[in-house]
């Protein structure tokens, strides 16, 4: 079948696989299509479907709020061609420096272990190495769940790699998280599509950055400290982090992120609880990082009162708090938008 993709600058004709959704096939052949989460979250993958057939494979996402199916609007991420497509798309956010194509991953899970109740690690063992820069996530499924979800590498590599690392954290209901945490899952097979997410670093980046992350959103924030220290940046430049979570019960990374501030005088990390219950046990365990009460967006504001200027700014987390951190940033701070890099998921 075919995908025809309707824009500005043309039409392009793309040879789509067998069961194969219309977000994915776009990107797969390197047309810029708009979206964020890439698994039915946010909806800003929405394209207007001028002839052709799909059939959604998740018509409860929560996209699905954001569209209007009396103009015929789909959500690209969840719909699949059962005819050859034309869909018209609005043009999507350039990416701040070319991004690896991503393409459908095939795998299995390895190395996995408890960090504590809440969290566990794993590695993704790729049948064929991919590249990726720092900061980006793939969406993963297996037959065991219905539908793919959107997580952050841990780990970067100058070159291919066939190891991806992921830290991923218990959520409430869900049947992914559920299915992870039953048992061990090493050697079982993993269906993946990326790299995706334009919140990413390179060493070609220079001058102070902040990065803001939401929950899980931190490991791909993790996966630029990394990087930013390898390369040295982290000697030449200041960074600011900021990490939110609600509750106590919810903190996890806070190890990693202490010692990087051990080692660079030019890190802050401050971690904000909405929930800040036990939040002198934190401070004397992690001496290196600094602690707040609120929202992400409120306890940055605060913080980052004595902002100079920024080279780039990394945000990543859900919708909401992407969405509040960015209106904060652009409105008070006063950074341009060319400036900031986010991915929503969650």
């Amino acid at each position: 079948m075919k995908l025809f993709v309707h824009g500005r600058e043309g039409v392009d004709e793309l040879s789509a696989l067998s069961d194969e959704r219309v977000l994915y096939c776009g990107l797969r052949h390197g047309v810029q299509l708009p979206y964020e989460c890439g698994i039915g979250k946010c909806g800003t993958c929405t394209a207007v479907l001028l002839s052709g057939d799909v059939r959604s494979r998740w018509p409860q996402a929560p996209g699905y709020e954001r569209i209007r199916p009396e103009r015929h609007e789909i959500l690209m991420c969840q719909s699949v061609m059962e005819t050859d497509v034309h869909i018209k798309v609005r043009p999507a956010i350039k990416p701040p420096a070319p991004l690896p194509v991503p393409e459908v991953l095939e795998g299995e899970i390895a190395n996995q272990k408890l960090l504590n109740d809440l969290v566990v690690a794993f590695d993704y063992r790729l049948s064929r190495p991919i590249s990726f820069l720092a900061g980006q996530f793939i969406s993963v499924s297996t037959d065991a769940v219905c539908g793919f979800r959107a997580y952050s590498m841990t780990n970067f590599s100058d070159g291919p790699t066939d190891r991806l690392s992921f830290v991923v954290k218990n959520v409430p209901d869900g049947e992914f998280t559920d299915w992870l945490f039953d048992k061990n899952h090493d050697g079982e097979t993993l269906v993946g599509f990326g790299p995706l997410g334009r919140a990413v670093y390179s060493s070609q980046i220079d001058g102070d950055f902040i990065a803001m992350a939401g929950g899980t959103g931190i490991a791909g924030i993790i996966a630029i400290l990394k990087n930013a220290s390898l390369h040295g940046h982290l000697e030449r430049y200041k960074a600011q982090v900021v990490f939110g979570l609600n509750r106590i019960e919810d903190v996890f990374y806070l190890e990693s992120l202490n010692a990087y501030g051990a080692m660079h005088p030019t890190l802050r990390v401050m971690v904000t609880l909405v929930d800040d219950d036990g939040v002198d046990s934190l401070q004397s365990r992690f001496p290196k990082l600094e602690f707040a009460r609120g929202f992400l967006h409120e306890a940055s504001a605060e913080w980052l009162r004595e902002l100079t200027e920024v080279s780039v700014a990394f945000l990543a987390g859900p919708p909401p708090a992407v969405n509040a951190s960015l209106k904060m940033l652009v409105g008070e701070k006063k950074i341009s938008a060319r400036k900031i890099r986010f991915d929503k998921f969650g």
